[in-house]
C-alpha cells in the first residue's frame, strides 16, 4: 500500500530467550531500500523452523502479525499506526490458551498451535488456520492427543475467539495438513488441505504421502464451512466477450 511492502520473519539466535526472535521491516518501493528491522516478539520454542510468522493489512491500513509456534501458542500484535511498521506495536498476546488438557495443565488446558495461515476479511475480521494439538476436550480419540486442522477468528476490536476444529484425523498422534487459507474478492474464505500421518496402518491403506486434497469454503466469515463444489467457484462469475 502507498509504495510500501511490509515483511515479517524469524531468526536463529545464540541468546537464551523463550523463542524465535520475530522481526518486521518495510521495503520502500520509491527508494528501493529496506528499513531497519523492528523486534516484535519471541515465538516459542527457540531456533525452530516451524515458527514462521504471518502478516496482513486491514482496510484502514493497520498491520497485523501473528507469530509462528511449534506446539505452543501463537502471539498476536498490531501496528499502532496504519501502514507504519516503525511507530510502535501493541503488546503481544497469546492467541490460544486452551484445547490441550493433561495432568500438568488446569481445567482449560493450554494452546498448542503450529503452521500459521492468516487473512483479513472485508469486515476487518482476522482469520487463522493451523494445526492444533488437542486432548481431553472433546469426544475424539478417548483422551489421546491428536492433531486437528482448526480455525480461529478475531473480529475488529475484539479478542480472539475459541479454536474450531474443522478436520479431525482418523487416528490419534501425529498428523499434518499442508494447509493454506485464502480469501477471494467477495470475502469468501477458502481452506485447502490434505492429510498425512505416521500411523503405519493408515500409511499401508494410503501409501501416497499427499492425498485426499480438499477445499473447504465459508461464505459467512468463518461461521460455517462446507466442502467446496464447482458451483462455489463459478458463483457470481460473469462471462464477457463476443
Amino acid at each position: 500500500r502507498d509504495g510500501k511492502t511490509h515483511i515479517v520473519w524469524g531468526e536463529v539466535t545464540d541468546e537464551k530467550v523463550e523463542g524465535v526472535p520475530t522481526y518486521v521491516a518495510t521495503y520502500d518501493h520509491a527508494s528501493r531500500k529496506v528499513g531497519e528491522k523492528v523486534f516484535l516478539a519471541h515465538a516459542p520454542p527457540i531456533n525452530d523452523v516451524h515458527n514462521v510468522p504471518a502478516i496482513c493489512l486491514d482496510s484502514e491500513g493497520y498491520l497485523h502479525v501473528v507469530t509462528g509456534a511449534h506446539g505452543q501458542p501463537f502471539k498476536y500484535t498490531r501496528s499502532l499506526k496504519p501502514n507504519d511498521a516503525y511507530s510502535g506495536w501493541t503488546k503481544p498476546v497469546e492467541v490460544l490458551s486452551a484445547g490441550y488438557v493433561d495432568e500438568k495443565t488446569d481445567a482449560d488446558g493450554e494452546g498448542r498451535q503450529t503452521y500459521i495461515s492468516l487473512v483479513c476479511d472485508p469486515q476487518d475480521t482476522l482469520h487463522i488456520a493451523y494445526r492444533q494439538w488437542r486432548r481431553n476436550v472433546d469426544e475424539h480419540h478417548r483422551g489421546q492427543n491428536y492433531a486437528a486442522l482448526s480455525t480461529q477468528s478475531k473480529p475488529k476490536g475484539q479478542p480472539w475467539g475459541p479454536a474450531r476444529p474443522l478436520v479431525v484425523p482418523p487416528v490419534s498422534g501425529y498428523s499434518i495438513y499442508y494447509h493454506k487459507l485464502t480469501i477471494d474478492r467477495r470475502g469468501r474464505l477458502y481452506l485447502s488441505y490434505n492429510h498425512w500421518t505416521n500411523d503405519e496402518t493408515y500409511q499401508n491403506e494410503f501409501p501416497e504421502r499427499h492425498h485426499h486434497r480438499a477445499v473447504l469454503v465459508s461464505k459467512d466469515s468463518g461461521q460455517t464451512w462446507k466442502l467446496a463444489e464447482t458451483s462455489d467457484f463459478a458463483e457470481g462469475v460473469q462471462l464477457t466477450g463476443p
